[in-house]
């Protein structure tokens, strides 16, 4: 295992840093006076994005950071469009005191037309949707905490003034003013509304490709190495007559894993979520040797109990990361099961002074299936619209391969995974 982080970490690092470099795509940006300027962005995360535009005319010509009170917004081709509000920002002034700073951003066109939805991360980090009527100033729809008095208990309730907002501004349509009492401040929700109003006033809606992929699928490669731990576990009734007496855990050695992933990202429901399932080959070898006296004076009995699994692997998780920095922390938590493509558990003695051992015969009948549990921390590139690269180290436990109630097993896996996205 030592050897194969040492292979892989540095390889990781190297990925890593490359990676982080640069993200020029095709795109444009648009002046507050003048035409339409043509060329390549530097596309980042969400808060980076809301803040800088880095743009150059091709590929090795000079890079311009255009700050939002440069551009009237700019735009990726086939891909994530911004404009430009003004919005006002919290700032701490003292250990109890805030006020309100007015500042220009980009924020990101969920859906365009005559009803326009926003978003934008400010940079306090909070997530900040706007509605735009034509070419009015953006409105921003909030949505608060305060505390009221029910039968002499004070509770936190949140309050429903972007409803308010919504309703309001989309008054001259009566079709969806039954939506407004169940939008939601999320993603989803709010372009479903959106898009409904403009359809309500006789426009097509245009939703930009990156609003409509957010809760979208990722294919990809996972590789890496495992280890695993069997015990067996034998019941006290039979302890004197089966021939394992007493609880025994058994290592494996290092093996490789390899199988395919897909990832979907749930940020219309959680930015910082997402759901990850696996296929994964595995396979694992297990020896054991162990000597008693035997029945006659100066007599060694010794068996040797070989285990051998090959199996489909599917785990579930459900991952949390932040939602900004081109490389970041994840954690995961799910379950797993898996089905034996093979399962062996054998045994053959030898009494000294005796040379030869017995034929091996089966010590336990395999089930075909197995179920567990488990988690993972690592790390993760994340830039938007490319091929991204994670490490992570997983542990997971399991009820082994046997039914037989006279002698339970189980498994323990940590394994170092490599996974390279195949889409984008």
């Amino acid at each position: 295992m030592r050897k194969f982080l040492g292979a892989l970490l540095p390889a990781l690092l190297v990925t890593l840093a490359t990676q982080a470099q640069t993200n020029f795509r095709p795109g444009y940006v648009l002046p507050t006076e003048g035409d339409t300027l043509r060329g390549q962005l530097d596309f980042r995360g969400e808060r980076r994005n809301s803040r800088l535009c880095r743009f150059r005319p091709a590929e090795g010509g000079a890079v311009t950071d255009y700050r939002p009170e440069q551009l009237r917004g700019y735009g990726v081709a086939g891909g994530a469009q911004y404009q430009t509000i003004s919005v006002k920002v919290l700032r701490q002034i003292s250990a109890t005191e805030t006020d309100s700073l007015p500042q220009t951003l980009f924020a990101e066109a969920l859906v365009l037309g005559p009803a326009s939805l926003l978003y934008l991360h400010d940079p306090g980090d909070a997530a900040r949707f706007f509605l735009r009527m034509g070419q009015q100033p953006a409105q921003e729809l909030l949505q608060r905490s305060e505390d009221v008095r029910v039968n002499g208990q004070t509770l936190r309730r949140k309050t429903d003034e972007f409803r308010r907002t919504l309703a309001a501004s989309m008054k001259d349509c009566y079709a969806v003013q039954p939506e407004l009492t169940q939008v939601q401040l999320t993603h989803n929700s709010l372009i479903k509304v959106v898009r409904l109003y403009n359809e309500c006033v006789g426009a097509k809606p245009v939703v930009p490709v990156s609003a409509e992929r957010r809760n979208r699928a990722r294919l990809a490669l996972v590789a890496g190495g495992q280890r695993r731990t069997l015990t067996y576990r034998p019941d006290e009734s039979v302890l004197a007559t089966f021939p394992i007496n007493k609880a025994l855990s058994v290592d494996g050695k290092v093996e490789p894993v390899l199988g395919l992933a897909l990832q979907l990202s749930l940020a219309g429901l959680n930015r910082h979520l997402s759901g990850r399932v696996e296929a994964l080959y595995e396979s694992q070898a297990f020896s054991h040797q162990r000597s008693s006296p035997g029945g006659f004076s100066g007599t060694t009995v010794t068996r040797e109990i070989r285990t051998r699994l090959t199996q489909l692997q599917v785990p579930v998780f459900v991952r949390y990361a932040p939602a900004k920095g081109l490389v970041r922390p994840f954690a995961q938590v799910g379950f797993m099961g898996s089905y034996f493509l093979r399962a062996d558990c054998e045994i053959r003695t030898k009494t000294t002074p005796a040379t030869e051992y017995s034929a091996w015969e089966p010590l336990l009948e395999p089930r075909r299936y197995e179920f567990g549990y488990g988690g993972s921390l690592g790390l993760s590139t994340a830039r938007p619209e490319a091929r991204n690269l994670s490490l992570e180290l997983r542990y997971l436990r399991s009820n082994g391969f046997s039914d037989n109630i006279a002698l339970e097993t189980s498994q323990s896996r940590w394994a170092l995974l490599l996974s390279y996205e195949l889409t984008k």
